[in-house]
């Protein structure tokens, strides 16, 4: 007994009905909510009632064949759930029967197939979903090792769907803090501002690649699709566009042109290129020195792997521009390379959002080119219009330019796509901005979350401390600079402060450390100079400055506050015409 292709196919049963299309099982018109692996079971014993479906056929249709798996334990889960779900009894079964060490049969009255069609003029439910979530998937392998390659499924899958306009994609730094989550969906959905969350497993062994996905719409708790497919790891990347095409069929999101064509057209990759891609993202995303280090090499084994492999590419660039940041390598050093990293990925895929991004924030903060630096932005958002880390880079630029009312728009389009990440954005925004009393505020509501936040602290004190407050803004920059292990800009802001407040020997006891640390890793000048000009020393400042123009650094274009007693000096005026700021 198959379901039928069109409309909706209803098996009822007992008090019990089940919507094969939507994957919805309801009692007495209520509806019930179960796992993906318990419908594919019900389903299974459905089709062929009062006979037996043994547990290698089960074991077929749930997973791969070469899947490792405790298939004994997951299959018994499942039927367990079911069971749970239908109300039955193993020992005194009303609907599935246990043949030991054989398999399962459905021993209640099944009727006919009924074929469901929409009203006339009735709207689906589908058609009101503007907003998604994609939960963290499940892996059904049970080895803690495959944590790289089940997340990098759900970074994927997120991805694939950011690229859709008219729908609201989550980012994947808030949907897995869902991680092994026991909240209900509501309350997800709630929390999200969502109305639909796609969830699912991954089960992988060798090649093989399985995916159990369903698409829930949450007011209505209605499961609107689910599904499972099987993939070789050459067609990763097909399996990864045919669930995405799927879900945006299901919730009939209008895609652009370009859109359509990124999910109809597939390419095969390979298996050793994509492990090694999703090891680099899954160090990438711990946003750690450490884990730069680790994921460049991924990357570049990626590359060494398969040399036209576009997202690879684009991954070198992001990690060079990280590791700057992070005050692992000068500008000088890393630029050119993450530079010539994401031109090599638009050669390679003109549709890598993340290439042109990059390219992005290097042409203004490296090239002083703000015009290009707009135009690549630009590009980047029409691909992917839900990447909220290049909202967030946007928003950096916008305000780095000036325009203060559009950062502060793309920040809070930013909080739309990623609602629970810490809100480090809005306070640094608004130290540029000057609006000290908002980056206290937005700091002091990210530290009752997280109170060791080192750049929590970090804003908060230069805000302190920018307002005239040193005692305050000492004191919660001391915590900063030793929350993170005596980063230099961290040190520089503390230096800064301690010379602002008249304490000369502590300011210069830091530059002190400045200087020596700069002999073993890189330390911004543009550091060096602010401790120097809250000395007073603003010859010595100004020679910083012109270092920092020479090296490219990223903070000579960020508008500090704390340059502002130069802004009067001819020569600190002709620096900002060179860098486009005049």
């Amino acid at each position: 007994m198959q379901p039928q292709s069109e409309g909706r196919s209803i098996l009822r049963f007992g008090v019990f009905e089940l919507d094969v299309q939507l994957g919805e099982l309801r009692k007495r018109g209520l509806k019930t909510r179960f796992p993906p692996q318990s419908f594919q079971v019900l389903l299974s014993l459905l089709e062929r009632p009062g006979e037996v479906v043994t547990r290698q056929e089960l074991r077929q249709r749930l997973w791969a064949a070469d899947t490792f798996v405790d298939f004994d334990v997951a299959l018994s889960s499942a039927v367990k759930k079911l069971r749970d779900a239908l109300d039955d009894s193993a020992t005194n079964p009303r609907f599935v029967e246990t043949l030991p060490r054989l398999g399962y049969r459905f021993i209640a009255p099944v009727e006919a197939p009924t074929h469901r069609q929409p009203e006339d003029g009735a709207v689906t439910v589908s058609r009101q979903i503007k907003s998604l979530a994609v939960l963290p998937l499940g892996d059904l392998s049970g080895d803690p090792s495959q944590d790289y390659f089940v997340d990098g499924m759900t970074d994927a899958l997120i991805t694939e769907l950011a690229q859709l306009g008219g729908l609201r994609v989550i980012s994947r730094t808030s949907v897995m803090r869902y991680k092994e989550t026991k909240k209900s969906l509501a309350a997800i959905a709630r929390e999200l501002n969502v109305e639909a969350v796609v969830e699912g497993t991954v089960a992988r062994s060798g090649a093989r690649v399985r995916i159990s996905a369903q698409l829930v719409h949450v007011p209505t708790d209605s499961h609107l699709w689910a599904r499972s497919y099987q993939r070789d790891l050459h067609d990763i990347l097909a399996l990864q566009e045919e669930v995405a095409r799927a879900v945006a069929d299901e919730i009939e999101v209008k895609l652009k042109s370009e859109g359509r064509v990124r999910l109809t057209s597939p390419r095969p990759v390979n298996p050793k290129a994509y492990d090694s891609c999703l090891k680099a993202r899954y160090y990438l995303n711990k946003l750690t020195t450490a884990g730069y280090t680790s994921a460049l090499a991924y990357f570049e084994q990626a590359i060494a792997e398969e040399p036209t492999y576009a997202s690879a590419y684009a991954g070198v660039s992001t990690c060079y521009r990280f590791m700057t940041f992070a005050g692992t390598l000068s500008p000088q050093e890393s630029i050119p390379k993450a530079e010539a990293a994401a031109a090599k990925a638009l050669e390679l895929d003109e549709t890598v959002s993340e290439a042109y991004a990059a390219l992005a924030a290097i042409a203004y903060r490296f090239r002083h080119d703000w015009s290009g630096a707009e135009r690549q932005f630009r590009r980047a958002l029409e691909l992917s219009p839900n990447d909220a880390e290049c909202h967030r880079l946007y928003s950096t630029f916008l305000y780095c330019a000036g325009r203060f009312e559009e950062g502060l728009a793309e920040v809070r389009r930013t909080r739309e796509l990623d609602p629970l990440a810490p809100r480090m954005t809005e306070g640094q925004t608004s130290l540029w901005a000057r609006q000290y009393d908002r980056a206290i505020t937005e700091c002091r509501s990210v530290l009752d979350e997280d109170p060791g936040s080192a750049q929590a602290h970090l804003i908060l004190g230069s805000a302190y401390t920018l307002q005239g407050d040193y005692r305050r803004g000492i004191e919660v920059l001391e915590t900063a600079a030793k929350l993170s292990r005596r980063h230099p800009i961290y040190l520089a802001r503390l230096g800064h402060a301690c010379a602002a407040a008249g304490k000369e020997r502590e300011a210069r006891k830091i530059l002190k450390e400045l200087h020596t640390r700069s002999r073993q890793q890189y330390v911004s000048p543009v550091a060096i100079a602010l401790v120097h000009l809250g000395l007073g020393d603003r010859e010595e400042a100004l020679a910083w400055l012109e270092e920092a123009y020479r090296m490219r650094d990223f903070d000579l274009v960020t508008r500090n506050a704390r340059l502002d007693p130069l802004r009067a000096e001819p020569r600190f005026h002709d620096l900002m015409r060179r860098i486009g700021l005049s």
